[in-house]
């Protein structure tokens, strides 16, 4: 699985402007693309009960964001959010809330700014 150039600017912004918060969105990719490259991404809203520590994505834009999908051919592969404060490893909520064969894609706090971990697994980093 690949990030498309486009999607990790994107991300990288919508972690700066949400910090001190937890942003996330959800990544998408072709259906019919053999060695997916995810293509897209969609800001959604953060609603858990204390969005400096934890993320959860409104049901709501995950219900949205699935039918806009599917009209455009595209299919939801992975979740990303920001750890403002860090760390740079998946939390047992985080590993919880994700849908079984999502991966995540995590921006943590580097030493230019946020930096990228695609994870599929507790402390698994796919690529940085």
């Amino acid at each position: 699985m690949r990030l498309d150039a486009r999607v990790e600017r994107a991300a990288i912004a919508l972690a700066t402007d949400a910090a001190p918060f937890e942003a996330c969105a959800l990544l998408l990719g072709p259906l019919s693309e053999e060695g997916r490259t995810l293509t897209e991404l969609r800001p959604c809203r953060n609603v858990a009960d204390e969005p400096q520590r934890a993320f959860f994505i409104d049901p709501l834009d995950i219900m949205r964001i699935e039918e806009e999908s599917l009209r455009e051919g595209l299919g939801i592969f992975a979740v990303f959010h920001s750890h403002p404060q860090g760390p740079g490893t998946l939390s047992r909520e985080d590993l919880c809330g994700c849908p079984t064969g999502w991966r995540q894609l995590l921006a943590v706090p580097g030493e230019f700014g946020f930096e990228l971990l695609l994870c599929e697994a507790p402390g698994s980093s796919l690529s940085g």
